[in-house]
């Protein structure tokens, strides 16, 4: 059986995301984008499309990477 393992391949992360407000006053995200250019695309198309409103781009930073456990030892090690 065949699989697909991705491992050593990291996919791109979806840093910026588009939010907007429904008609019903919900906040909701419209879509996550790798850059801003793409988040500024769509942007423009929905503002236009005129249903939703408020909209706004935001960047998500991605998370800090845990560190391994050798790491985190060696960190607190250090910090004691």
């Amino acid at each position: 059986m065949a699989h697909n393992s991705s491992k050593g391949k990291e996919k791109p992360q979806k840093v910026y995301r588009v939010e907007a407000e429904s008609s019903d006053g919900v906040v909701v995200t419209l879509g996550r984008y790798e850059t801003k250019e793409s988040a500024e695309s769509d942007s423009r198309r929905i503002v236009e499309d005129a249903y939703y409103t408020n909209v706004n781009i935001i960047h998500t930073p991605p998370p800090e990477p845990e560190p391994e456990e050798g790491e985190a030892e060696a960190e607190a090690t250090a910090k004691a």
